[in-house]
């Protein structure tokens, strides 16, 4: 199944879409599922029933890694400030988010380079990875 017709197609509505989107950067952001459910417009019981969707957590994974991936040049530039910390949560922190920032990148590079090469689904890449 194609991420785009998934996610924009007829499968998730703009409230759902909206969402995925706010659920994938949910860590980067620091939000909570109570603000997400807040910006979406839904109550927070509608956010953890679609979250229990299949296609649904499919989506926000998928949407994850794309979001990782572009944030990885805003991490790697501030890798710096994150291991000179003195503080060593902000260091180990600074470390998780840069091997995820680096995973991410080689993981859309990967997908981008087979969806053009091969026509690759998303479903078939995400099994891939044990997403």
């Amino acid at each position: 199944m194609n991420f785009n017709r998934l996610v924009r197609g007829n499968k998730f509505n703009k409230k759902q879409q909206e969402a995925i989107r706010l659920l994938a950067l949910k860590e980067l952001e620091g939000l909570t599922l109570e603000e997400i459910a807040l910006m979406v417009g839904v109550d927070r019981k509608t956010l953890y029933n679609w979250q229990k969707e299949e296609d649904f957590k499919r989506a926000v994974n998928h949407q994850a890694l794309l979001s990782l991936a572009d944030y990885s040049p805003i991490v790697l530039k501030n890798a710096h400030d994150f291991l000179n910390s003195k503080d060593e949560k902000v260091k180990i922190k600074g470390v998780e988010l840069v091997m995820k920032s680096i995973e991410a990148q080689e993981k859309a590079e990967e997908q981008a380079r087979k969806e053009k090469e091969q026509g690759l689904d998303v479903d078939s890449f995400l099994k891939e990875f044990g997403l």
